[in-house]
């Protein structure tokens, strides 16, 4: 008799790797399945063994079962997830992410406790915060970690992206680190939704560090309160806005969190909202007529070995400079009648850490962007963090008697009336 498979009781369990699947494959069909299949008494549902009854119905293989007396539903949850602890190699974070599929049915637990010994005189704020020690001790209990474990791994759950998930449960970074990057994160989010314009710069010099809520990690990551900034003063809400040179999305965040439209492209796709678009080969047609342009390029071959092969970084300097002018006329064309392009740009050293090859691409992008027909209408200084410099990279700076630039320019163009 086939067994039963409940979609939702599968998917309670972390699934096998590629290769730990064809480990266990390789296994079955050389000295067939050992383990019994655990099934659901009297409802033959599949409680544990999904991979192995896979294999062995796709290679005629026999198994056998194990019947698993269990009362209700939640019941059945509780085994599968119990099973896993002992079954499988989990660090902290995995174990705590599987013990926390069990918060439900704890909690429903406890409340039903609290309630059968509940006193009339009792105050309910203090019967749902027992309940929820309760809950926690059980759940850190189960997991066989701390009861602040398990709350910073509930955090990370629920605002962690799945990039920053893949790294905490194969290890790569830890528990506490990932913890305080989402905190951070909660904190900006908390501080957006109460109106919070910490950000707002009325001076013409923004200096920020990054936030976590603005883009994700990009080789050409930028502070995102740049764009914040930038949407304020040259656009209005419900304004189409492009970014056709995306990287880590930060102006896509920041178009959401002030209510603009944004299409945003690239030849790296990072995220799902960045559409494929090689720049060089002109603007796509849905961006016509929009009000504002946001151009973060890469900064010449500042950063060329962390691109892609196709990138402009890639480019010599006349290619580089032939590529601005394409931009320019590219962006004349697109953008509406009083509206306005913004030009992120770094100058260049063409020996590290010296007085030598000197590019300014401001001047070279003001000529560009005039050329076209533009009107530069502001010049905002931008400086990037000294953290982006080694203590290496400082000394030898200092040997040299060479600087290192920290110098940013943002040129913001209008296509006049």
């Amino acid at each position: 008799m086939d067994l039963l498979i409940d979609q939702e009781l599968k998917n309670i369990t972390p699934s096998l790797s590629t290769e730990e699947y064809q480990l266990l494959e390789q296994s079955i069909i050389s000295e067939g399945c050992r383990d019994a299949i655990a099934v659901w008494k009297g409802h033959n549902i599949i409680l544990d063994g999904h991979n192995r009854y896979a294999i062995c119905k796709q290679h005629n293989k026999p198994y056998s079962t194990l019947e698993i007396s269990l009362n209700s539903h939640s019941d059945v949850e509780e085994w599968i997830i119990k099973a896993q602890f002992g079954r499988r190699n989990l660090n902290a974070y995995q174990r705590s992410v599987l013990a926390l599929k069990l918060k439900d049915i704890y909690a429903a637990q406890a409340k039903k406790r609290q309630l059968s010994s509940l006193k009339q005189y009792q105050n309910t704020v203090t019967q749902i915060s027992a309940q929820r020690s309760e809950t926690r001790q059980k759940l850190a209990k189960v997991a066989g970690v701390s009861h602040d474990t398990i709350n910073k791994v509930e955090k990370i759950e629920a605002l962690a992206t799945p990039e920053q998930k893949e790294k905490v449960a194969t290890g790569e970074v830890s528990i506490n680190e990932t913890y305080r990057i989402v905190k951070k994160k909660d904190k900006s989010q908390q501080n957006y939704n109460e109106g919070n314009m910490e950000w707002l710069r009325v001076y013409n010099v923004w200096n920020f560090q990054r936030d976590v809520m603005l883009g994700q990690e990009h080789p050409g990551n930028i502070p995102g309160q740049i764009a914040l900034n930038i949407l304020h003063y040259y656009t209005s809400e419900g304004d189409l806005v492009i970014d056709p040179m995306a990287g880590g999305g930060s102006t896509i965040d920041a178009c959401k969190r002030l209510n603009r439209k944004c299409f945003a492209y690239d030849i790296d796709i990072k995220r799902d909202d960045i559409i494929y678009n090689n720049i060089r080969q002109g603007f796509p047609l849905e961006t016509k007529d929009c009000q504002l342009i946001f151009l973060d390029p890469p900064y010449y071959q500042i950063m060329r070995d962390k691109y892609i092969e196709a990138s402009v970084s890639s480019l010599d300097l006349q290619g580089f400079l032939d590529f601005l002018d394409e931009l320019a006329a590219n962006c004349y064309k697109t953008v509406k009648q009083g509206g306005f392009v913004t030009f992120l740009c770094q100058n260049y050293y063409s020996k590290f850490a010296s007085l030598d090859g000197y590019i300014n691409f401001g001047i070279e992008g003001y000529k560009r962007f005039t050329n076209a027909g533009f009107v530069l209408v502001n010049e905002i200084n931008c400086p990037q963090s000294s953290q982006v410099y080694s203590a290496s990279d400082v000394e030898l700076a200092k040997k040299q008697k060479g600087m290192l630039n920290l110098v940013r320019d943002l040129l913001v163009f209008r296509k006049n009336n």
